[in-house]
């Protein structure tokens, strides 16, 4: 993961360091984020059995290594219908927050214009996202003074008071992106802890799962 992260923060090559460490020294930040980008590592690592982490144990029960089967998730991960694929999205509704005049009338346009609102309502747990739930304490902790985190939080607000629809951990780990700088992708810092959970998966599946090999019956209406 020391390759994908140097990638992803423009470093001419990875280092020893832990990545977090890693990813403030290469992006000149401030070390007061270093905890919180490595929860947003931690938090990242497993989303249940989702798209990305389906195909990847999918390639890996064909026996490829688990690093090729982790390519597949990295291919599903920008995949337009699940929430990380909507990305550029994401960090263009974020641009709007932090620069507009109010910062709830991204929000508020949408809105009214039936829109959705890319970062908020895409959770698929019965109850809030406990990861983005996780984050946000701890980002209110971290960015408390950061003027560009309290105009998010009064946008947020605007979104679950008139649509009753939370921040997801894919905008707020975005928002961790773009402090470090990441403004092409921000959503790369998710996409490294990611990474690190689908070789996991990868490896199970290598090692203690027999080939998969679903059979295709027609069932529908003979031809006459």
């Amino acid at each position: 993961m020391r390759w994908l992260a140097a990638l992803a923060t423009g470093a001419p090559e990875p280092d020893a360091r832990p990545l977090h460490e890693f990813i403030v020294a290469t992006c000149r930040a401030d070390k007061h984020l270093e905890d919180v980008i490595r929860q947003v590592l931690i938090l990242a690592i497993d989303h249940e059995l989702d798209p990305c982490t389906y195909s990847v144990r999918a390639a890996a029960n064909t026996g490829v290594t688990p690093y090729y089967a982790a390519i597949s998730g990295l291919v599903s991960f920008r995949g337009r219908r699940i929430a990380s694929g909507r990305s550029e999205t994401v960090s263009r509704l974020l641009n709007e927050i932090c620069t507009s005049k109010d910062p709830a009338e991204p929000i508020l346009r949408r809105y009214r214009q039936g829109e959705e609102l890319p970062g908020f309502g895409s959770n698929v747990h019965d109850v809030s996202d406990p990861r983005a739930d996780h984050l946000l304490k701890v980002m209110s902790d971290v960015f408390s003074d950061d003027v560009d985190f309290v105009r998010l939080m009064q946008a947020s607000k605007v979104a679950e008071e008139i649509a009753q629809q939370p921040a997801d951990f894919i905008l707020l780990a975005s928002f961790v992106g773009s402090k470090l700088g990441l403004l092409d992708q921000p959503i790369a810092l998710a996409g490294i802890g990611r990474a690190i959970g689908w070789i996991a998966h990868a490896s199970e599946q290598y090692h203690q799962q027999s080939i998969v090999r679903p059979r295709a019956r027609y069932t529908g209406s003979l031809p006459s």
